[in-house]
């Protein structure tokens, strides 16, 4: 499990399926969006902006793969 900040009130853990080198799997959160949205949407943090921050400046950059 990896807890992120989404905001300064607001901790969540979003559950680790699976990890290795290449592929990194979880279990959002229902409702958090999975990338940055476009013009017109509330801003909040999306799922790969919290995984990039967990992970570091030293992670390899973060693409969606898939959704499930």
């Amino acid at each position: 499990t990896i807890d992120v900040r989404a905001d300064p009130s607001r901790l969540l853990s979003i559950k680790i399926v699976f990890e290795d080198d290449a592929l990194l799997v979880v279990n959002k959160p229902s409702g958090m969006a999975v990338h940055p949205g476009g013009e017109g949407e509330a801003p909040r943090r999306s799922l790969i902006e919290l995984l990039a921050q967990a992970y570091g400046s030293d992670s390899p950059e973060l693409h969606l793969a898939h959704r499930l």
